[in-house]
């Protein structure tokens, strides 16, 4: 389903920070707001905001497609428990883990290729037990677009 569950348009807030005064914002405080939206395209969209803190007012909005940007809060979450819910290997881990979840780390990645039936989908690596001693970690890949688990070569 091109687009996927996710593709919904939803927002999430990646973040927000202040802008050094420039002499183009004279002394008026400006700061920037970051989010992703997921669009029925199934191509992601980063968006940052310039506000005017003084005047209350926008000063400028960038839309990127398909750009690099860091996973929020619910996004990161949401990855992992795809992941753990969507691998044999993943579920393992943490039987073997108890109550004591694994360490785990993600990395978003893009597909660059136009024609990748992926490209412009929310990807991210997600790696369980990246400290286990005794135990291999475990990756997977992570389709947040589609919210599913991507096998391999897909």
């Amino acid at each position: 389903m091109e687009g996927g569950p996710a593709a919904a348009r939803k927002r999430f807030f990646i973040h927000a920070e202040p802008l050094v005064a420039t002499a183009e914002h004279g002394r008026h405080r400006a700061a920037r707001a970051t989010y992703y939206v997921y669009q029925a395209s199934g191509v992601g969209l980063t968006v940052s905001v310039t506000v005017d803190l003084n005047d209350k007012k926008v000063t400028e909005i960038d839309a990127r497609p398909n750009y690099p940007t860091p996973l929020s809060r619910q996004e990161y979450d949401k990855a992992v428990e795809l992941g753990r819910a969507g691998t044999p290997a993943v579920k393992a881990l943490y039987e073997r883990r108890g109550k004591e979840a694994p360490e785990v780390a993600a990395v978003v990645f893009l597909r660059v290729a136009k024609d990748d039936p992926a490209y412009g989908h929310r990807l991210v690596r997600v790696t369980y037990g990246v400290k286990e001693g005794s135990h291999k970690p475990v990756t997977v890949v992570v389709d947040l677009t589609e919210e599913k688990v991507r096998k391999d070569g897909e």
